[in-house]
């Protein structure tokens, strides 16, 4: 994605610039309220993508406005049925359904989501549909999963390549390695003060930066 500049200090992308630089503190007293007043007027004004799946970030967790997962939810869908420029925030919905993150867990929805980014080349929506399909311990899920795990490895996914070098050895084995590491990870998330999925526990997060939104792992 090409880094979002112009020349029009008004125009939608400079704006959503500025706001990125208040929500973010970079080079300008930090103002995230304000960050998000202005993407929801380039939302509500031009359509913008990128603002709207930033804005639907700041609902989600309650970042310069009052936490909304239902408008958060609606906003990042209408973003991430926006076609490439929206690959994140369809991201983003498709781990909070898998995971089951501030909305109910649905493992079909989340999938879902994650073939709407899959389809931009998101290398990380494909490793997570293989990933899920894999750990279901469904046979007929086995051979799909891998597929996926494959076109991420096509795209340069370091994960995806280590489980086909293990998998290429002995996919039973490989396939064993997956989920006992999926199940201490889970383990891991669970054994955490109550157990329960708190604020700042949230796995995925999406960054607002220079060149546009980007989904993280916190954990990484």
């Amino acid at each position: 994605m090409a880094a979002l500049v112009s020349e029009d200090p008004q125009s939608p992308d400079a704006l959503h610039q500025q706001a990125i630089n208040l929500f973010t503190g970079d080079k300008v007293e930090a103002d995230m309220a304000g960050a998000v007043k202005i993407w929801e007027g380039l939302v509500k004004d031009f359509n913008h993508t990128e603002s709207q799946i930033l804005l639907g970030m700041a609902y989600f967790h309650g970042e310069g406005c009052e936490k909304d997962v239902d408008k958060a939810v609606e906003t990042l869908r209408i973003a991430g049925k926006s076609g490439e420029r929206g690959a994140q925030a369809a991201f983003f919905l498709g781990m909070a359904f898998l995971e089951g993150d501030k909305v109910e867990k649905d493992i079909g929805r989340g999938h879902r989501w994650l073939r709407q980014a899959a389809q931009f080349k998101h290398a990380e929506a494909h490793y997570q549909l293989g990933a899920s399909m894999i750990s279901s311990g469904e046979p007929e899920q086995l051979s799909r999963g891998c597929d996926w795990i494959g076109s991420a490895a096509e795209l340069g996914h370091e994960k995806a390549k280590q489980f086909l070098k293990s998998a290429n050895k002995s996919l039973p084995t490989a396939k064993k390695d997956f989920k006992e590491s999926k199940t201490i990870n889970e383990e891991d998330q669970t054994n955490n003060g109550d157990g329960n999925n708190d604020d700042d526990d949230d796995d995925w997060a999406i960054e607002p930066t220079k060149t546009g939104p980007r989904v993280t792992n916190k954990k990484k």
